[in-house]
């Protein structure tokens, strides 16, 4: 079984390579059926996951770390932020307003970018948990670049400052430990 991007996700992480001016130089290293995914993402709704990785690996290559944590923060909360703040208002009503409330709803969260991606929370206190992202494949310690993004926008939500205090890569799985 191999994960897949949604087409809202392609469309938003090249809007914000074009926003950066990045688009072109990135795509421009890129395999055909990368190029052919994101020069028409709504072609159709799910991806497969090496165009997207292939299409993130360019954009390191031409930038840097943090821009491409940047890049993927202002796409999930441009992309997926009209879809996910009324759910986290919901959740943080019902359940209270931590990040722990949300990070333990990720799951129902990334589905709507990835599919065949898994993500749990585990508690460490009432101030701290780790995040976790299984992939069914191996993926590059880089793609952790753009889950820093994501966790960015939900604590964004939360409205607390989470930072990260240890960070573990195996295989397919990414594994942040996070504290507010």
């Amino acid at each position: 079984m191999s994960w897949e991007a949604n087409a809202m996700q392609l469309t938003g992480l090249a809007a914000q390579a074009k926003t950066r001016g990045l688009y072109e130089k990135a795509l421009a290293g890129c395999a055909p059926a990368t190029r052919a995914a994101f020069e028409n993402p709504h072609s159709k709704r799910w991806h497969p996951g090496a165009v997207l990785i292939d299409f993130s690996d360019r954009l390191l290559a031409v930038s840097d770390p943090k821009t491409f944590e940047a890049m993927n923060y202002d796409m999930a909360r441009e992309s997926f932020g009209p879809i996910l703040r009324p759910m986290v208002q919901v959740a943080m009503t019902l359940t209270g307003r931590t990040p722990a409330t949300l990070f333990g709803r990720m799951q129902a969260s990334i589905g709507s970018a990835v599919k065949n991606v898994t993500s749990t929370w585990v508690p460490q206190g009432p101030n701290a948990g780790e995040l976790g992202f299984h992939y069914p494949e191996a993926v590059s310690p880089d793609a952790a670049h753009a889950w820093r993004g994501a966790i960015r926008f939900v604590a964004e939500l939360s409205g607390h400052a989470v930072r990260e205090t240890k960070f573990a890569h195996d295989q397919g799985s990414f594994r942040f430990t996070l504290s507010w």
